[in-house]
């Protein structure tokens, strides 16, 4: 990651280039157009945009494949973890299971923490319904496999946050 006076650049991930402003973060999703990561990722925001732990979506540019969000904080790791962390992360993992999505690919970067120790999960790229990476709606065929976890519960293990 790259920092720029109060613009962090962060390397290409994926499925995307993105960057931090103050209080925004702008992903440009660039890979796996084929398999609707973006649209998927949009379509979702729109189911998730009710938990206080989802970033809001502010922003969504659908020729250029671009999703602008709140910053809601840095990425959770070992050293910033906070005291709840085993339960704020199974409110969002029962709040997800209530409407029937999963996640599929949480990553270190993908959990967040603000300075009030909040946790946060964002990048739903490779999220489904009912396990149905189409959500329902007729989008992609399913992605490889080798992209995927998709045991959302043992997170926080494979992550070594736990």
């Amino acid at each position: 990651m790259k920092l720029k006076n109060n613009i962090r650049i962060i390397e290409k991930s994926g499925t995307s280039k993105s960057l931090t402003v103050p209080f925004l973060f702008i992903k440009y999703v660039i890979e796996w157009i084929d398999f609707d990561v973006y649209k998927r990722e949009k379509f979702l925001a729109t189911i998730l945009k009710d938990f206080d732990w989802y970033p809001k979506l502010l922003y969504s540019d659908d020729i250029n494949h671009i999703l602008v969000f709140n910053n809601v904080g840095v990425v959770l790791e070992s050293n910033n973890k906070p005291d709840d962390l085993e339960e704020q992360f199974n409110k969002i993992l029962a709040d997800m299971k209530s409407v029937n999505i999963q996640h599929n690919d949480i990553k270190i970067g993908e959990l967040l923490i603000n300075k009030d120790n909040k946790i946060f999960l964002c990048d739903f790229g490779w999220g489904s319904i009912n396990n149905d990476f189409g959500c329902g709606i007729g989008m992609c065929k399913k992605p490889p496999k080798c992209f995927l976890y998709t045991k959302d519960k043992d997170t926080l293990k494979r992550l070594k946050l736990i």
